[in-house]
């Protein structure tokens, strides 16, 4: 199942939800917010990829059947009611996220390391904002996978959510690796911009 968080600006309660649950069970997860300014903002391409999508606050819910009310006609929306109260991967946050999709997906059991990641460590990102035409795609999910050291799945399903007029954040582990990994995008036909660690939120 393709499942998707949304809050308000993607930084707390979302990301969380997707750190946790993304690849449990065999669920895709992603996060989004609502909110301009946000890590990732939600596009009409996040719902349509959609099966399932939570919300954490009734607002959001009336935020994206503003802008998205077609898009929405046949989605099935839930709200966790989780107040933005939170930090990034705060133990009360993910015992209430994990309580309330319960009835609703089976996430099974969620690995250690992702339950345990309290702190989350700033790194550089390359932040994909979007691509011109002749776009190399095969040559970007390549170069996705030398320098952020992502699996072919993945690498994949970050080209393809560019192509779907996402913006997308990836982080790597290193100030060279994300440097030359926005060398070669921009080649590539991707346009993207640079943000070191420090400026990580």
């Amino acid at each position: 199942m393709k499942v998707l968080f949304i809050c308000s600006r993607n930084r707390f309660r979302s990301l969380t939800a997707e750190t946790i649950f993304d690849g449990a069970g065999g669920h895709q997860v992603r996060s989004a917010g609502t909110e301009e300014g946000a890590r990732v903002r939600v596009t009409a391409g996040h719902l349509g990829w959609a099966d399932l999508i939570f919300v954490m606050e009734k607002r959001h819910v009336a935020r994206l059947q503003q802008k998205f009310r077609a898009e929405l006609a046949t989605k099935r929306i839930v709200c966790l009611h989780i107040p933005d109260e939170f930090e990034y991967m705060d133990e009360d946050l993910i015992d209430r996220l994990r309580g309330g999709v319960a009835p609703h997906v089976d996430f099974g059991r969620l690995p250690a390391a992702a339950l345990h990641c309290q702190e989350r460590v700033p790194m550089p990102e390359v932040i994909i904002t979007g691509w011109r035409h002749g776009l190399r795609k095969i040559s970007m999910t390549h170069s996705l996978q030398t320098h952020a050291k992502l699996g072919l799945g993945a690498a994949k399903s970050v080209t393809d959510r560019v192509l779907e007029g996402e913006r997308v954040t990836v982080e790597l582990r290193t100030a060279e690796a994300a440097a030359a990994l926005a060398r070669e995008l921009q080649i590539l036909g991707a346009e993207c911009t640079l943000q070191d660690g420090a400026g990580a939120g």
